[in-house]
């Protein structure tokens, strides 16, 4: 129900606040009565309104040049906030939503009609034949509670005054979600390998970064990719 998300959204917050990660993450503000949420009503209708803080840096997609050094930061804020959201556990109550790793094929499929390039559409069944090997062992990964949404417009970054570009915060743990752990990774090495030249070794730092935090299975290193192309069909 949307009061189940609700509270799971705040659930989320409030675990992260209690487990600080290198980078900024947005924190609720409670009002004067201790409450983190209010009800409001604007022209008849009641809304559900919450204030979280304010978080400086431009967006990661807004950013033109992604050095090695700010992807392998990437990996390391992936598995940094995986292992910041320990201990939580999804209510059975929150649905999960359209865009989870582990239902790409539901996605994609929902939308193949709309593929018109020959070569474009041949790019997407030989990735959703990668999809269905690697969804073979999804019964047997690792699981975690995730962002799962590590996307370019939901990391921020700033310039140092060195022109070094670092990651400075995370946003949006709106679709946090309680799947297999490599999840994260998959997203977030996706997201990193659009508009690069060489998106391949963009992937690779990512996951490079994500290992320097945490040790992943061999079946996790298998299936990563496989997810990665899946989430960009």
């Amino acid at each position: 129900s949307p009061q189940e998300a609700v509270a799971w959204q705040e659930a989320v917050l409030e675990h992260l606040a209690r487990r600080p990660i290198s980078v900024e993450v947005p924190r609720m503000l409670p009002n004067r009565q201790g409450q983190v949420h209010c009800s409001v009503a604007v022209g008849g209708e009641q809304y559900l309104l919450r204030l979280l803080t304010w978080i400086a840096g431009e967006l990661m997609a807004a950013v033109e040049e992604h050095p090695r050094v700010l992807l392998r930061q990437l990996g390391r804020v992936a598995a940094e906030t995986t292992r910041a959201m320990e201990g939580l556990v999804q209510p059975a109550g929150v649905s999960a939503h359209h865009w989870l790793v582990t239902r790409s094929l539901e996605a994609i499929e929902d939308s193949f009609d709309a593929v018109k390039d020959p070569e474009c559409r041949q790019a997407v069944v030989t990735i959703q034949r990668w999809f269905q090997d690697a969804s073979k062992a999804f019964d047997r990964l690792p699981t975690a509670t995730v962002h799962q949404d590590l996307n370019d417009f939901n990391v921020l970054v700033t310039v140092e005054a060195s022109g070094e570009a670092r990651i400075a915060g995370v946003l949006d743990f709106n679709d946090s979600v309680t799947t297999i752990r490599v999840a994260e990774l998959a997203v977030a090495g996706a997201y990193a390998m659009l508009r690069k030249a060489d998106p391949l070794s963009a992937f690779c730092e990512v996951v490079s970064g994500y290992r320097e935090v945490i040790e992943m299975t061999e079946e996790e290193l298998d299936v990563v990719f496989p997810l990665a192309a899946a989430r960009l069909c």
